[in-house]
Order: structure tokens, then C-alpha cells, then sequence
């Protein structure tokens, strides 16, 4: 059963995302790229704001998945956007 720990984490971080999702949106620059650049950048402060100082319960623990995942997927867009940025200068 959830705590109310992990809901507020849970609460703070789609808070964050849509709020974040709906800045690009009024701006005009919503791509999926995006999107997921902005939900991954509040896991990742919203994981790291609110980590405990001395004890680590377990289901912050299981964050380190989605937090090893999300970080793959953003090196590996930084990585097509370097090369396509490298192949354009040629």
C-alpha cells in the first residue's frame, strides 16, 4: 500500500512535468523530445530534493530503474544530436 510519502513524490513530480509540458506548450516548442527531456529533468530534481538524509526506504530504491533508463535515453539523444549536428558542419 502507497504511502503518503510516495504520493506526494508521485504528486510532485506529474505537478512538475505538466507544468513544465505546458510552458513548452504556450511557447510553442512542445516536441516529444521535449516532453521527455522535461519529465526526466523533474524526476530526476524531484528524486534528488526529496531523498531522505539517513534512511532509504525501499521504494526509493526501485527509483534508481526509471532514473538508469531515463538516463540512457537522454545520452543517447545527445548523442543523435551531436552526430547530426557534426554531419551538418561537413
Amino acid at each position: 500500500m502507497p504511502t503518503p510519502r510516495q504520493y506526494r513524490f508521485l504528486r510532485t513530480q506529474l505537478y512538475a512535468t505538466l507544468l513544465c509540458v505546458a510552458g513548452l506548450a504556450s511557447l510553442g516548442a512542445l516536441t516529444l523530445e521535449r516532453a521527455f527531456l522535461v519529465g526526466f529533468l523533474a524526476l530526476v530534481t524531484v528524486a534528488t530534493l526529496t531523498a531522505p538524509v539517513h534512511v532509504t526506504p525501499p521504494w526509493r530504491r526501485r527509483l534508481r530503474w526509471p532514473l538508469l533508463l531515463g538516463s540512457v535515453v537522454f545520452l543517447a539523444l545527445v548523442v543523435v544530436r551531436t552526430a547530426e549536428k557534426l554531419l551538418a558542419a561537413l
